[in-house]
């Protein structure tokens, strides 16, 4: 492991592309790293109120009125409905999103070969510039308490419409430099990304209209929800990583992708049972039943795109099994790719009526969040920041990033298992005590507290993970402002 290989990433683009994105991608990973500790930090917050709920009291013998109101604001704001809904959009749209939206700008550079003009640099930085206020005035409207109620769909109608016009302008200019390509075999990783760059506008834009403008009501909203919530998971969001794997890994291991056929089936297997999967979280719920039944056979069949795309992910690491271990951004690709499948398998077991029953209202969904959402899409999002750094400032890492990424990679790593084994355990008690045995709920949350604290260690460790992350990129990118400065001036 001290021998590590810098990252070489073959085939297309050259230095001039990737340097002329060298501002907008590197505000962009710097702002969604930020996001990403203040959702870790809410999310502390959102545990810390579960079990402790009347700790953060600041309004008790404070007589001034303005500091009183203002910790009556931070009281409000940070109990554990809000702090939860807060952790969730800040990671989702701050942190996921975000950093993947950068990535797949980059992605795109190098798969049309297509630069972005000056004009079009500073259209670039207005929108993220957009996107990153979006993002705030959300996380206060959700602090003020006008949180739409939705889970990934919290932000208040303002901050929902902010994004969306911040995405019409980072998701045109994409598009219009695919439009542009010459023609060419499309390979899978185009796919995805081309299809992620459609879907998430269509998902969004369709959710927005039905939630907020009040044109269905009853169950419907709840509806709507549901199929936004999978296909952002699976057809944006998955869509994004997978595209980002397709692409890294036989880059970096300088190999041809080989199975095309498979992966090209595995694709549309993916976009259709996607917009089908969502609904499967609301087993139990009053809808005609081949709605879900629909959509809980549509999550178990995710099990066959999800097995071949892991498949032709993890053969050519397998086969170079030394680069790998050498390799620190292959690690983080590795674990993505298998995380997939486990996330997809978990959620297909969580379809089935008996287990949903059983587990849905526990600790255990919190588990199969952190699988989706750390060990598949930010793993992955880690391991192609780390390799796209590189190519933007024309420098190699420097030591101390290199060495503090392996730490972030098992920091990360062990607090993710860690995490899940809690919720895992925990949940399992929870929902056998409350729907199989005698027991008053009281009785089976203290039944789980032991699992609750390992979870809790788990939090912690990624917590630092995430501290280091922030960290390795701040330093990255003021190192090369500072050399770029210096060069400048010398000029």
């Amino acid at each position: 492991m001290n021998g590590s290989k810098d990252v070489q990433l073959e085939g297309y683009g050259d230095e001039n592309l990737d340097r002329s994105l060298q501002g907008p991608l590197s505000l962009l990973f710097v702002c969604s790293a930020l996001w990403l500790v203040v959702s870790s930090l809410l999310g502390a917050v959102a545990f810390w109120q579960l079990k402790f709920p009347g700790l953060i009291d600041f309004k008790a013998g404070i007589q001034t009125p303005y500091v009183g109101w203002f910790f009556d604001f931070i009281h409000q704001a940070l109990n554990y409905g809000r702090a939860v809904a807060a952790t969730k959009s800040v990671m989702i749209y701050g942190w996921l999103l975000q950093g993947f939206l950068g990535v797949a700008i980059w992605l795109t550079g190098r798969l049309t070969k297509k630069m972005i003009c000056k004009t079009g640099n500073y259209f670039l930085l207005g929108a993220i510039a957009l996107w990153n206020i979006g993002v705030l005035v959300g996380l206060m409207g959700v602090f003020s308490g006008e949180a739409s109620g939705f889970s990934g769909f919290d932000f208040p109608k303002y901050a929902a419409a902010i994004l969306f016009t911040a995405y019409a302008f980072i998701g045109l200019g994409m598009g219009m430099r695919f439009a542009k390509k010459s023609c060419s075999v499309p390979t899978p990783s185009e796919w995805y990304l081309i299809g992620a760059i459609f879907w998430f506008p269509w998902f969004f834009g369709v959710a927005y209209y039905f939630v907020f403008c009040k044109v269905v009501f009853g169950v419907m909203p709840a509806l709507v929800h549901a199929w936004y919530i999978g296909g952002l998971e699976v057809l944006v969001l998955g869509s994004l990583a997978i595209s980002i794997l397709y692409y890294l890994v036989p880059s970096i291991l300088g190999l041809a992708l080989n199975r095309v056929h498979s992966a090209k089936s595995a694709f549309w297997f993916f976009a259709f049972l996607g917009a089908w999967s969502g609904v499967r979280h609301l087993v139990g719920g009053p809808l005609p039943a081949w709605m879900i039944s629909s959509s809980v056979v549509a999550g178990v069949l995710l099990l066959i795109p999800g097995t071949i795309i892991a498949n032709n992910q993890m053969v050519p690491l397998w086969s170079n099994w030394c680069k790998v271990k050498s390799t620190p951004v292959l690690w983080y690709l590795a674990t993505g790719g298998v995380s997939l499948l486990v996330w997809i398998s978990l959620e297909a077991m969580m379809s089935l009526r008996g287990v949903s029953a059983a587990l849905r209202f526990s600790y255990f969904e919190m588990g199969v969040s952190a699988v989706f959402e750390y060990a598949f899409l930010s793993m992955v999002l880690f391991g192609s920041i780390y390799a796209i750094l590189p190519t933007l400032t024309g420098k190699e890492l420097p030591c101390c990033v290199k060495c503090c990424s392996k730490c972030q990679f098992w920091w990360g790593f062990c607090g993710v298992i860690t995490f899940f084994t809690g919720t895992f355990f925990a949940g399992t008690f929870m929902g056998l005590g409350i729907n199989f045995a005698p027991m008053a709920f009281v009785a089976t949350t203290n039944l789980a507290s032991p699992f609750f604290w390992l979870s809790v260690a788990g939090g912690i460790m990624v917590l630092l993970a995430n501290l280091i992350f922030v960290k390795n990129v701040v330093a990255t990118v003021l190192s090369a402002c500072c050399e770029s400065n210096k060069e400048g001036c010398c000029s």
